[in-house]
């Protein structure tokens, strides 16, 4: 996750005041690939099978196959002038 991506999941769990087990899931639609943008939701708790990515106290909850489809890659954010967000997969920098 990116630091602008760890932010706004942030700002999104404490505005649904998910508490301190809560976090953002990761909605895949199919294989992930670069440049594509995904759905996040927010989740109270992780879902059984979901593996969780946590940085800090910022929580994004995966399920398994999502997150090996995801191997080297890093979840970005943009955000609109109005205050939405649109996240993005990304390829990692090694």
């Amino acid at each position: 996750m990116t630091r602008s991506a760890i932010a706004a999941i942030d700002r999104i769990t404490e505005a649904h005041q998910v508490g301190r087990r809560g976090g953002c899931r990761l909605v895949l639609d199919g294989p992930p690939r670069a440049g594509a943008a995904v759905e996040v939701e927010v989740a109270t708790c992780p879902a059984k099978g979901d593996d969780v990515v946590a940085i800090d106290d910022t929580q994004l909850f995966l399920s398994r196959e999502a997150r090996v489809g995801l191997a080297e890659k890093v979840l970005d954010v943009r955000e609109d002038l109005e205050g939405h967000y649109t996240f993005l997969i990304a390829n990692a920098r090694l």
